[in-house]
């Protein structure tokens, strides 16, 4: 196992990743850290790593523009991940939605149809679907 991945597994399990415990916040650093050198994730992490920069966007509050610009790049490395289609859906949509708030509309418009599209091939898979 890489460093950056084992110091992220050994703080996300230090604040209870799994457990229910975890809160978004908690191996922030780590997280990007890892985000930084993303091709020694194994893909059967990919899914809760790309979760977990998707939770931590959830959190941000879209006035605070230094944490708006860091949760952008987050998002953007976290889909290097290929993480699962429901979760890439998600995450451009949140992408979509820090670009619109960081005054690039066009960026924004762009990663926002590739998510509707997404959606649309999910839900025509699986009529059940919905997004999130």
């Amino acid at each position: 196992m890489t460093g950056a991945l084992e110091i992220y597994l050994n703080a996300a399990q230090k604040a209870g990743l799994g457990t229910g415990a975890f809160s978004a916040s908690d191996a922030e650093a780590e997280l990007d850290d890892l985000l930084a050198s993303a091709e020694v994730v194994p893909d059967q992490l990919a899914p809760i790593v790309a979760t977990h920069a998707y939770e931590l966007d959830a959190a941000i509050s879209r006035h605070d523009i230094p944490n708006l610009t860091k949760s952008l790049e987050r998002l953007t490395l976290s889909l290097k991940l290929n993480p699962p289609s429901d979760r890439r859906a998600a995450i451009l949509a949140s992408l979509a939605v820090d670009l619109e708030w960081l005054g690039r509309p066009r960026e924004a418009l762009a990663v926002g149809e590739e998510a509707i599209t997404l959606q649309r091939e999910l839900a025509a898979e699986d009529p059940s679907h919905t997004p999130n």
